[in-house]
Parts: C-alpha cells; sequence; structure tokens
C-alpha cells in the first residue's frame, strides 16, 4: 500500500512531514517524482485506496517500536487525513502515538515529527465538538519536552473549534496564550488576521445570545489588530469580516 501511495503522491511536503529526508535513498526520492500522476488530484482519490482504513491502521500499530521504515512513516499522516474524514479521532491519535514511539525509540527516520497529524486531531475533535479534548491536545504539544512543537495552524484550529460554538472567552484566552508564547521567544506562533477574525465572529455570537460586553470586547480586539497593522504587522490586515463581525456585535 505505501508504494501504491508514493505512486500516486502529488505532494511532497506532506511525504516529507518528519524530517526525515536522509533516511529517503535518492532512487525513492526520484521514484516519487517520476510517479506523480497529475490526473490524480483530491485528496478522496488519494485516499480511496484505503479500502479498509482499519486494516491498515492495525497493520501499522503491530509495528515493533523501532522498526517503522520511512515508507510506513510517509504513509501515516495519508490514514490519518482518512481517519479525519470518518470523523475518528480517537485511532488519529493512535497513530500520532505510534509516531512519537518511534521518536522516543530512536528510529532515525523521525529526525523531526511535523505538527500537521496534531492539527488534524485538533481538527477533528473540534468538529466532534469535544473542544475539552481538541484542547488538551494543543496544550500537550507545549509540554511534550520538545517532541513536537504547535504552529499557528494548531492554535487557529482549537481556536475556530471554541468560536464556532460560540464561547469568545476560550477563543480569545488562546490568542492571549499565543502572544504570550511568541513574547517569550516562539518566533513561530504570530496570529495572523484568521485568528482575529475568528474571534471577533464569535463575539458577533455572544453578542446576539445576550453577552453584555460583547460589543465591547469586540471592538477592543479590531482595535488591537488595527494597532498591529499599523505598527507593521502584515499578518494581521483588518478586512471586511473584521468590521462586519463588530458591526454584528454592537
Amino acid at each position: 500500500a505505501a508504494m501504491m501511495l508514493m505512486n500516486l503522491l502529488g505532494r511532497a511536503d506532506i511525504a516529507y512531514a518528519f524530517g526525515g529526508k536522509s533516511c529517503a535513498s535518492n532512487r525513492m526520492h526520484t521514484r516519487l517524482l517520476q510517479f506523480r500522476d497529475p490526473t490524480v488530484n483530491t485528496l478522496s482519490s488519494r485516499l480511496s485506496i484505503y479500502d479498509d482504513l482499519e486494516l491498515a491502521s492495525d497493520q501499522i500499530e503491530s509495528i515493533p517500536a523501532g522498526e517503522m521504515d520511512i515508507e510506513t512513516l510517509e504513509e501515516i499522516p495519508f490514514i490519518v487525513q482518512a481517519w479525519s474524514k470518518q470523523r475518528d479521532a480517537t485511532r488519529i491519535e493512535r497513530l500520532i502515538k505510534r509516531v512519537v514511539d518511534e521518536r522516543i525509540s530512536g528510529n532515525n527516520c523521525v529526525a523531526t515529527i511535523d505538527p500537521f497529524m496534531y492539527n488534524v486531531a485538533i481538527t477533528t475533535w473540534a468538529q466532534a465538538g469535544e473542544m475539552e479534548r481538541a484542547e488538551e491536545i494543543l496544550f500537550g504539544m507545549l509540554e511534550d519536552g520538545g517532541i513536537v512543537k504547535p504552529n499557528v495552524v494548531s492554535f487557529n484550529s482549537c481556536l475556530n473549534g471554541w468560536a464556532r460554538i460560540g464561547n469568545a472567552e476560550r477563543a480569545e484566552a488562546l490568542l492571549t496564550k499565543m502572544t504570550d508564547l511568541r513574547n517569550s521567544g516562539w518566533t513561530n506562533l504570530n496570529p495572523d488576521d484568521r485568528t482575529y477574525n475568528a474571534i471577533l465572529e464569535s463575539w458577533a455570537k455572544a453578542s446576539r445570545k445576550g453577552h453584555q460586553d460583547a460589543a465591547d470586547r469586540a471592538e477592543d480586539l479590531l482595535m488591537r489588530m488595527i494597532a498591529n497593522f499599523d505598527e507593521g504587522t502584515t499578518n494581521i490586515v483588518p478586512d471586511a469580516v473584521s468590521y462586519t463581525c463588530v458591526l454584528d456585535a454592537l
């Protein structure tokens, strides 16, 4: 299945999600480029080879720790996406654990672990309304000894989940956490306009439900966006969504 997947791959960035390029031979990389199929241009098409997700996952989980090869490791992010389509975050977490076990066991094919799979797990739990579990995964990334670090997508995925269910306080608390981490040296955690707009939308929802401070909180957040933009922060640009959300919250 791994070789079939590699023949269908159209995205090399996910194929090297583990930072293990040195473990993949030049011949394998050449084959990856050679067998890219431009007709297979949708995620659903790529995932269709997994007719039995449970069997594929069970086979991976049965591999002894430290013995997983690079082709299997490259297959896991696609299986994770397939489980996400099935809304099964538990199986996603089990696969993440296997990759972490490989890292801990000293498998040289896992030089680093990209947060991609964690972000998928966070999103999947959030879509199921299980926000406490989604946030638990996010905070676990901050406390796991540096095995994997969250990025802006990690925070935005969790933040969007809180915003979706109208919990603006929890969403904005994550923005505060991002800002504190960035100021303490996590330079990759720069909130963007999507971060702010998700919270603004959440405050607009809260206002419609009668939250007394929603309008003021939304306006304050917009002022922070404008201040950041005026200071030269190019990834935070107030747009029509930003202003519309504040108007809706009034």
